[in-house]
Formats: structure tokens, C-alpha cells, sequence
């Protein structure tokens, strides 16, 4: 909501740039006022963090750039097809059991993409696809932090993240970034604030809960999007767009269980 709000006042690629280089002082700071300091920089997996943050990047600017085009509601739905990516990509990578019913599940979770956006308007169906390679890239990086999570600290995955990320952006997009106004900058402010602490907090829930219920009760993003764009910026979604997004819900939701229900029977199949 709030990238939607100022990206009237300021380009996306200023907002992606600012706020990393933000994140990168903020956590800094926090990092600095540590007890262990600077020593939970100490690193073995710096080619991983490199990857986790070009996936960051590339997702923040094509997510934030997607909701220039379509509903808060239906920019958080198409995001959820993560979901089916990081099924594919840890079947690639990961060498987990790639079963039929994902792939089933996962081209109905596309159908309802397909009857959620608006083939009569450009824009509408150009948004959607930005939402499609933000959720492809997210998936990367869901891939890159699971690993991650498990042998670094939070801090320590938010500070390359934040850092790389700067670096990046400050070379591809150097020449296209805006000045900003004192009120701007709040705007930014604020922007990373929120994106940190949503990071900070999805980290620790994966570390320290059940994926599967976590993964659920993030759900609720797309009603708290669904109502923000509905108070703030009066998005109204027609009955084909709902549905989409309800079959997105759905087959997303039913993809957990069949991935749930293979994992109870594997630890049976050991104990």
C-alpha cells in the first residue's frame, strides 16, 4: 500500500534503490549496537547471499512495478504462485519427490491467473505478468534462505541482503534515480521500515514454526490487501478477478496439504 501511495511521488527504481540503502544502514546500526558487533558478519555462504540478493532485487522491482497496474488484492494473489515455483525449483535443486498432483494443482492455479486479469486492457494483463516474474524471483529467493536460515543469523541474512542489494541497484539504476524531497524521504522511511520488519519476522516464523502453518496464515495478506485497496485506494475487483483469486487461494492451499500429507508419510515410512 504504501509503495503504491508515494510511487506517484517517486520512480519505483528510486524506491527499490532507497530502500535498501536504507535497510543497509538501519541494520547496521542494529548490528553495531550488538553485543557480538560486527562478528555475526562472518560469513562461508557469501555466493549464496549474492544470490539471494540479486533474487530480492529483481523481485522488489518487479512487484512494486506490477502495482502501478493492478489491484493491491490481485498483485498479492498472483504472488502466492510462488508457491508452484518454489514446488519446481526445489524439485530441481533440493532433489525433493516431484509429484503429479502438484503439477495438476499448480496448471489450475494458473488458470485462475488467467481469469484474473482482464484480457480487454494492456496495462492489466502487462501487470500481471511483472507479478508472475516477481513471484518466479521470490521463489529463488525462498530457495536461497531456506538455506540460509539454517546456518546464519537473522541479522546476518538481513545485512547482505541489504548491502548487496544496495550495490546492485546503485549501478543499474544510477542514472534514473530521483532527488529526494523531505517529505520523500519519510515516505521511503516508512517503506523500509515496514519491508525490514515483514522480512525480520518471516525469517524468525520459518526458523522458529511449522512452514505449513506459517505459509497459511499468510494468507491474510490478501485480505489486509483487499481492504487497503479497497479504503485507501477505492480498487474494486469484478466477479472473474475473484474467482481467479480464488482458485489461486485454493490450489495453493491444497498444493501445502499434498506436500504436508507426502512428508507425514515419509516419517512414518522411517519410524
Amino acid at each position: 500500500m504504501e509503495i503504491k501511495y508515494f510511487s506517484n511521488q517517486i520512480n519505483i527504481e528510486s524506491i527499490v534503490f532507497y530502500r535498501c540503502l536504507l535497510g543497509f544502514i538501519i541494520v547496521t546500526l542494529i548490528i553495531l549496537i550488538k553485543e557480538k558487533g560486527m562478528k555475526s558478519l562472518k560469513t562461508k555462504n557469501f555466493k549464496i547471499h549474492i544470490l539471494r540478493a540479486s533474487f530480492g532485487t529483481s523481485a522488489m522491482l518487479f512487484g512494486y512495478s506490477a502495482l502501478l497496474y493492478i489491484p493491491l488484492a490481485q498483485a498479492t494473489a498472483i504472488g502466492f504462485t510462488k508457491t508452484f515455483f518454489v514446488i519446481l525449483l526445489a524439485t530441481l535443486f533440493l532433489k525433493e519427490k516431484f509429484q503429479k498432483s502438484n503439477l495438476i494443482l499448480a496448471i489450475f492455479g494458473f488458470i485462475g491467473v488467467y481469469y484474473s486479469i482482464s484480457p480487454d486492457d494492456i496495462n492489466h494483463i502487462y501487470g500481471s505478468f511483472l507479478c508472475l516474474a516477481a513471484a518466479l524471483c521470490v521463489a529463488c529467493g525462498i530457495i536461497s534462505i531456506s538455506y540460509l536460515s539454517k546456518k546464519e543469523e537473522t541479522l546476518t541474512i538481513l545485512f547482505y541482503h541489504s548491502f548487496i542489494s544496495t550495490i546492485i541497484t546503485l549501478i543499474i539504476f544510477r542514472s534514473s534515480l530521483d532527488y529526494l524531497s523531505l517529505s520523500n524521504y519519510f515516505g521511503v522511511i516508512i517503506i523500509c521500515i515496514t519491508a525490514l520488519s515483514g522480512q525480520y519476522f518471516n525469517i524468525k516464523s520459518y526458523r522458529d514454526g511449522k512452514t505449513s502453518k506459517i505459509i497459511i496464515i499468510g494468507y491474510t495478506r490478501i485480505l489486509f490487501s483487499f481492504l487497503l485497496g479497497y479504503f485507501i485506494f477505492s480498487e474494486k475487483l469484478d466477479f472473474s478477478q475473484l474467482f481467479g483469486l480464488l482458485i489461486i487461494i485454493l490450489t495453493t492451499l491444497s498444493t501445502l496439504k499434498v506436500k504436508k500429507r507426502i512428508r507425514d508419510k515419509d516419517k512414518d515410512s522411517l519410524g
